[in-house]
């Protein structure tokens, strides 16, 4: 257990931080600056390490201190933290491990969700962790054998200090205990739980998880793919809580944290008190998180989650067996779940979407269990794959799916007696939202109502809308008679009809006739044109607007599915043209180095040849100088910086693609000009024909993309 005066020191530090957290936050003078690793550093950054080094310094001086801004991430490559102590040798190495202010981005445009992160490693464990939230007044504390809790308030300031225990969602205080200081615990390993569930058992289980991670710029190159499966089948991943997500997970209000790229100073603090709450925390491999981790971290509330997220990220599918076979099965296994994963994506996009149907909308709906179990059939011979799912639920979800701008859709609805109206929409690709409608003339008040309709629902393209409003002709023996004069166009005077009948009465008198032949027949009557007048046509609008209603929001929805299907196709095109490219970025990389080194002895040649006869009358050579003008000759045609860059844009590109569902058009569009700003900077510093063939062949692909970007939602 962690003694009560290391935790007392500790709470020190953060107090100190706050102090320094406060004065700097959301002021006009706070300044920012970039470091090597182009991350942001600010004033209040050096300043928080600093004020919590001067605590340790005073009260633990024995101690060592790994800072972010005083050390870096270099410090703690080398750095002795006691890892290779015997623990029963009895000798303690103790290391405090600070992030000033984790989430930096976060703290300097004014967003209260950063905090300060401290730690403590007894011989290279963490036993205690604390993240600080000086704005809001929080702060988590976990610790070795004791639960972890959340101290609100500061001693003698308002609100009053108060102390609570917190634990994760699914446990009640009582249920916790304290962490095991990042050990795991004892029976079978996470690597072995995650690997005992199938694919659908995964999918099934993140289906109801919400999720948080920082940013999804920080999974780059092979953490793309892992991360975008989490993504698919999770219910929802959130965005931009920094170390507060893992607060949040810890005080029961999330299901998990998957993240990469991390440093020691932004997960070790976390670790005691996700384990002190009742959560599980380890790397995507199962193992418990060291000084030494590679950065990729999952935490979770519970532990089926914890395994189902290992399991999806893919990483956690190979059990500790010593047979060669059970090694290769598990390889096996991770490539299907590859596989299985990615294939029924495109076919959920196709399948999930609206159908039309004798004029109406029908919804499909995918259950991604059946499919997965389908999938399992058929890679087991059991089965010829998944099939197409039959029609069930009219709801069209339209999340996370792409959405081309061309499309079409159409919707015809009824009132089953009288009226009967037939929307038809047509779309193609254009920069903003055009609308053109074509109404009755008596539902051309309303067209400002349809028009925003459409716009809200669409959002980009060029949109032609036809509406038809019908009388139903056909009439079966359950019509109500008294209800049929109300579809005909005209109605009856009857005001005109009781003075046509006192007129025809008065000619009747004055003719002298008397008996039968004074009295009026309906076909007298009906011989006046006056006894008809046209119905207004403010009745007909008012009686159809709801049925319009109905019909518009059924065609946009279909429509939005034949957009979604031809999105799906342009996807799958578009993923093509990005491998293409990475392919091609390879080769490039591959000959980069070679090709300036030639160039560099080509230059010194050519040089050397050209003041030959200088050199012959006895003159020489600088040869540190001519090596520094050959240097500096040679670097104007590196093209590192720009490979870096191009590389960089591709994965935001295929990253625009997760879980989306609103507009990436204009997105995808600037990344494809940006890409190609990179490949001609290539392609004109190549001076070497096969780098230079590659760099065409890359502009040709994204030439090819452009195409496709441009009709994108």
């Amino acid at each position: 257990m962690v003694p009560d005066e290391l935790v007392a020191v500790g709470c020190a530090a953060a107090d100190a931080a706050g102090v320094e957290v406060r004065k700097w936050f959301r002021s006009p003078s706070l300044t920012v600056e970039t470091k090597a690793d182009t991350s942001p550093v600010t004033a209040a950054d050096r300043a928080v390490e600093s004020a919590v080094r001067e605590v340790f310094a005073a009260r633990v001086p024995t101690h060592g201190v790994l800072g972010e801004e005083g050390d870096g991430a270099d410090a703690f490559a080398v750095a002795d933290v006691g890892a290779d102590v015997d623990p029963d040798g009895g000798r303690e190495v103790f290391t405090w491990v600070v992030d000033p202010i984790d989430g930096t981005k976060s703290f300097m445009t004014g967003k209260a969700t950063f905090g300060t992160l401290i730690a403590l490693l007894r011989n290279g464990v963490p036993v205690f962790g604390i993240i600080d939230q000086p704005i809001t007044r929080e702060r988590w504390v976990g610790a070795t054998g004791r639960p972890s809790e959340l101290r609100t308030g500061r001693p003698g300031e308002s609100p009053a200090a108060e102390s609570v225990p917190v634990c994760v969602k699914g446990k009640a205080p009582s249920d916790v205990g304290g962490p095991t200081g990042g050990a795991v615990a004892s029976g079978p390993s996470l690597a072995d739980a995650a690997a005992g569930l199938s694919e659908a058992q995964a999918v099934a289980t993140l289906s109801s998880a919400f999720v948080y991670a920082t940013a999804p710029e920080m999974f780059m190159g092979d953490d793309v793919a892992p991360f975008s499966r989490v993504v698919a089948a999770a219910k929802h991943v959130l965005y931009g809580a920094d170390c507060y997500g893992y607060a949040l997970l810890a005080s029961g209000h999330t299901d998990a944290v998957v993240e990469a790229d991390l440093k020691p100073w932004d997960f070790l603090a976390l670790i005691p008190i996700i384990q002190g709450a009742g959560g599980t925390v380890t790397d995507w491999a199962g193992a418990p998180l060291t000084v030494r981790s590679d950065g990729r971290v999952v935490a979770a509330a519970d532990p089926a989650v914890h395994a189902a997220a290992l399991r999806v990220l893919g990483s956690s599918a190979l059990p500790t067996s010593p047979s060669a076979s059970a090694a290769a099965d598990a390889a096996t296994k991770d490539a299907d779940l590859d596989a299985k994963l990615r294939l029924p994506e495109l076919e959920r996009r196709v399948w999930d979407v609206a159908s039309v149907g004798n004029g109406a909308v029908t919804g499909i709906a995918v259950d991604p269990m059946a499919m997965l179990q389908q999938l399992e059939d058929a890679a087991s011979g059991a089965s010829d794959g998944p099939t197409p799912p039959a029609p069930s639920s009219p709801e069209d979800r339209g999340l996370g799916y792409v959405e081309s701008m061309t499309g079409f859709g159409q919707c015809v609805i009824d009132d089953g007696h009288t009226w009967a109206v037939h929307v038809e929409l047509r779309s193609i690709n254009s920069r903003y939202c055009d609308v053109n409608l074509r109404l009755p003339r008596y539902l051309s008040k309303y067209e400002s109502e349809f028009s925003a309709s459409l716009k809200s629902s669409l959002v980009r393209g060029k949109v032609i809308a036809g509406m038809e409003v019908r009388r139903l002709t056909s009439v079966d023996d359950q019509t109500n008679v008294a209800d049929l004069p109300r579809g005909m166009p005209v109605r009856v005077d009857t005001g005109a009809v009781r003075s046509i009948r006192a007129l025809l009465d008065e000619v009747a008198s004055t003719a002298g006739l008397t008996g039968p032949a004074a009295v009026p027949t309906l076909s007298d009557v009906l011989s006046f044109s006056e006894v008809f007048t046209k119905r207004e046509s403010e009745d007909v609008a008012t009686a159809v607007l709801p049925l319009v209603r109905s019909a518009l929001g059924g065609a946009i929805d279909d429509l939005r599915s034949s957009r979604r299907r031809e999105g799906a196709a342009l996807e799958a095109a578009l993923d093509v043209c990005v491998s293409q490219i990475q392919t091609l970025l390879n080769e490039v990389e591959a000959r980069a180095p070679v090709r300036v080194e030639k160039e560099r002895r080509r230059l010194r040649e050519r040089l050397l040849s050209s003041i030959s006869e200088v050199l012959s009358h006895g003159h020489s050579v600088n040869e540190s100088r001519l090596e520094m003008e050959l240097a500096v000759a040679a670097d104007r045609l590196d093209v590192s910086e720009e490979v870096v860059r191009l590389r960089s844009h591709v994965q935001l590109f295929q990253l625009s693609f997760v879980g989306v569902d609103g507009p990436i058009g204009s997105r995808l569009n600037f990344l494809t000009q940006e890409m190609h700003r990179e490949a001609s900077t290539i392609a004109a510093k190549a001076n070497d024909s096969p780098m230079a063939q590659c760099a065409i062949r890359i502009k040709e692909e994204l030439e090819r993309m452009r195409e496709q970007v441009q009709n994108i939602r």
